[in-house]
């Protein structure tokens, strides 16, 4: 793993470490269900952002090498975190294969909030990536890296799906009451699974835009009543587009890229917290196109 270019030779190695000994904590927590409850356990509080990213980078290289034991593979991205950190206008972290459920409609889905630590559900817009986006190797007339264009990720895009976060913590107890904010970010950004669903189709006389998808809206209905309402335009950056676009920037200037198959996760557009087993929730997204609003239901078992 390249230590980012903010740390000195010096330091790199003990960085590296430390990192890496935060993510094996992390993973194993995440793999075997056995969450850190001793806040003795928990690995020492990264001190800056990439503290934060050097150990996403080894929990990545966790699944990569091991997809069997640490979560599959790495699945794709969420993005979230805004403005937690100060300067830092919002972060990504990775997902893991093992982590995505898709709801085909074919059975009723169930997630167990024991098995995730699962503390708040998140509506997100998710784009599924149709080719690779790799790092851009020539230079613009500037003279810097050359960028993808908005137009050219859009059309990267193979589809929008409806999507919820179901946002968790490899920390539970007394361990979670003494997290700090950083170690939190450090622990994927409290990612814990998503619940992917339908496909998001305009009508024929239409196509997904940037304008178009950040006017989505979603919202919250438990046991029948609203809980909470949004729309897209909460997302990183103003918009979903306008998050992936600053995801993708985000990985080529570390040299790295999406792939095709991979999902992103655009940003909380709507919200709950403390979801209870039992408790029949349905996730709508609309459009706004005149097409009938999307669902995703489903309820949790203990």
């Amino acid at each position: 793993m390249i230590p980012p270019t903010s740390v000195t030779a010096t330091t790199a190695s003990a960085y590296n470490a430390a990192a890496a000994a935060a993510a094996a904590t992390y993973m194993t927590a995440w793999s075997s269900g056995q969450f850190i409850s001793d806040p003795m356990k928990l690995p020492p509080p990264p001190t800056s952002l990439e503290d934060i990213y050097a150990t996403h980078d080894s929990m990545t290289s966790f699944a990569a090498t091991d997809c069997n034991n640490f979560g599959g593979g790495i699945g794709g991205y969420k993005m979230g975190a805004i403005g937690l950190l100060d300067n830092v206008p919002c972060l990504y972290a990775p997902l893991f294969q093992n982590y995505i459920y898709n709801d085909d409609g074919s059975s009723s889905f169930s997630p167990s909030l024991s098995e995730l630590n699962c503390h708040t559900l998140e509506a997100e817009i998710g784009f599924i990536i149709g080719k690779d986006l790799p790092p851009k190797k020539e230079e613009s007339e500037s003279g810097q890296d050359a960028v993808y264009t908005e137009d050219e990720i859009i059309s990267a895009i193979e589809s929008v799906v409806c999507c919820v976060e179901l946002v968790g913590s490899r920390a539970i107890g007394d361990a979670w009451k003494e997290m700090t904010l950083k170690s939190k970010l450090a622990d994927c950004v409290m990612a814990g699974g998503v619940l992917m669903g339908e496909k998001l189709t305009p009508t024929k006389a239409t196509t997904f835009t940037s304008d178009s998808i950040r006017n989505i809206t979603t919202s919250f209905v438990v046991d029948g009543k609203v809980q909470d309402e949004g729309c897209a335009d909460l997302c990183p950056q103003g918009g979903p587009i306008e998050s992936l676009t600053w995801l993708v920037h985000t990985l080529n200037s570390k040299n790295c890229g999406l792939q095709k198959g991979q999902l992103v996760i655009s940003g909380m557009t709507s919200k709950i917290g403390s979801p209870t087993a039992g408790n029949n929730i349905e996730v709508t997204f609309d459009t706004n196109n005149g097409d009938p609003a999307s669902s995703i239901q489903f309820s949790f078992k203990e």
